[in-house]
């Protein structure tokens, strides 16, 4: 299994849904504990939705040496790089796709906002099961959409 969240900063985690569906904000959610508070004090998801554009778009190794140019050191982006397959060597590979981002949205996971967490089960989840995977419609959070602005001030506070 993978890490619990995405990204972390000191006070904030963020979940990164990303689709190439051109209608709907329909994400997976892995795990009830994807989208718990519990360990941290503010939880934001945010939305990608890409297309596929051969023309004007960014590969991956494109936008892997953009991420790199702005870090201070890469040491533990390479890592995390190496965890998920990526390899400088096959560079070519990644170099296939370019994708362009069509939409973004971010909200903050608080009270009443959609989703299935340990807490939502009386005496927690039923014996043997061991695993719940299942779809949120993020159009069912409007009222948790954040501006760009606030989640910003949020991560670096």
């Amino acid at each position: 299994a993978g890490a619990r969240r995405d990204f972390l900063f000191p006070r904030a985690a963020v979940e990164i849904k990303t689709t190439q569906q051109s209608t709907g904000r329909n994400v997976t959610i892995h795990s009830l504990a994807q989208l718990a508070t519990d360990d941290t004090d503010s939880l934001f998801v945010m939305f990608y939705r890409i297309e596929e554009n051969p023309g004007k778009g960014k590969s991956v190794s494109e936008l892997v040496q953009i991420i790199k140019s702005k870090l201070d050191s890469v040491d533990d982006f390479n890592e995390k790089l190496d965890l998920i397959g990526y390899s400088a060597d096959c560079a070519d590979s990644w170099d296939l796709f370019k994708w362009t981002v069509q939409e973004v949205q971010s909200y903050e996971v608080s009270d009443g906002f959609p989703r299935v967490i340990t807490a939502s089960f009386l005496d927690g989840p039923p014996p043997g099961v061991s695993q719940i995977t299942y779809q949120l419609d993020l159009d069912q959070a409007k009222e948790h959409r954040v501006s760009t602005e606030y989640l910003s001030e949020r991560l670096s506070s």
